[in-house]
C-alpha cells in the first residue's frame, strides 16, 4: 500500500519543510520506495494500467478489473500466479485511492478558507 501512496500522493521536499518551519536539523531525506523482486509483477500491472481508474459523481473509485484481467492475459500470466497478482495490484490500488483522497481533502479545505 505504501508503494501506491508513494505512486499517487505528495511529499513535501526538505526545501518545502524548512519553509514551512522545521528545523533543517532534524529533516532527512526519504529513503526511495523499493519495489521487491518477488511483487515486480503486480508493481508493472499497476503502471501499465494506472490510466484505468473508475470514476463516477465523487471520483475516482477503483480500477477496473477487466483491463487488468486482458492485462494478465496478454503477458500470459498462469491462472495461479493472477491471484496472488490481483491481492498485490488491491493493495496498490488501495493506498493510491487513500493518497488520492487526502489530496482531494486538502483540497477542498484550501477552496472553503
Amino acid at each position: 500500500m505504501e508503494l501506491g501512496r508513494a505512486l499517487f500522493g505528495e511529499r513535501s521536499s526538505p526545501q518545502q519543510l524548512v519553509a514551512m518551519g522545521f528545523p533543517s536539523e532534524i529533516i532527512k531525506e526519504r529513503e526511495p520506495l523499493v519495489c521487491y523482486p518477488d511483487n515486480e509483477l503486480a508493481y508493472r500491472c499497476f503502471i501499465d494500467n494506472s490510466s484505468q481508474w473508475r470514476a463516477g459523481m465523487g471520483g475516482i473509485y477503483a480500477l477496473d478489473y477487466n483491463v487488468i484481467y486482458s492485462w494478465l492475459d496478454a503477458e500470459g500470466i498462469k491462472k495461479r500466479k493472477r491471484n496472488q497478482v490481483l491481492r498485490e495490484v488491491g493493495l496498490l490500488e488501495r493506498g493510491a485511492l487513500e493518497a488520492m483522497q487526502t489530496r482531494r481533502e486538502a483540497q477542498e479545505r484550501s477552496r472553503q478558507k
